[in-house]
């Protein structure tokens, strides 16, 4: 997997934030009203966040497509979502504080999205991604300590193991795979 692919990971993996910040900040009183001009400043931030929201679901389209080019044995497998639910406290924070008025709240988030985007890819959590998770895609744990995105409910890979068969994956790397049917 490519250093542009994880990229596009973390980026996916902030999409409900850039839509909740959009509501949070657009001027949609300044259009009803209609006083011209909007502001910019808001304008700039809302059509780069939305940008951002529309590229985010790069990845969820490619792992949908992708061709899946190896086997592997997978058993007893339990799920990884807690993680996803600790990641999106990280949300909170931007949330509250940011204004975009204040130069300094603006670097001041991109240099904590930047710093996190740095640990996210460098520390491999590219399964810890919030449209997972609203696509239905599941992220387990298997135990060799592989990550496994799918579709698939735990029991599946009971049955697989049972009549013997292997799984078809895609690997993602640094022991992540992802697997649909």
């Amino acid at each position: 997997m490519t250093g542009f692919f994880r990229v596009m990971l973390f980026i996916s993996s902030y999409s409900p934030l850039y839509l909740l910040i959009i509501v949070n900040i657009f001027p949609f009183w300044e259009i009803r009203d209609l006083t011209w001009p909007l502001p910019i400043m808001e304008i700039i931030v809302c059509g780069v966040l939305l940008f951002l929201f529309v590229i985010s679901f790069s990845p969820i389209i490619y792992i949908s497509k992708c061709e899946l080019n190896e086997t592997i044995e997978s058993k007893k497998v339990r799920k990884k979502h807690e993680e996803t639910l600790s990641y999106l406290v990280t949300y909170i924070v931007p949330l509250l504080v940011i204004d975009i008025t204040e130069v300094n709240t603006l670097i001041t988030n991109m240099l904590l999205f930047l710093l996190i985007g740095f640990l996210y890819v460098k520390s491999n959590m590219i399964h810890i991604n919030v449209l997972f998770l609203l696509f239905g895609w599941n992220i387990y744990e298997d135990s060799k300590g592989r990550i496994i995105i799918t579709m698939e409910e735990a029991d599946y890979f009971l049955r697989q193991e049972k009549i013997g068969v292997k799984l078809m994956v895609r690997n993602l790397g640094g022991g992540i795979y992802l697997h649909r049917k």
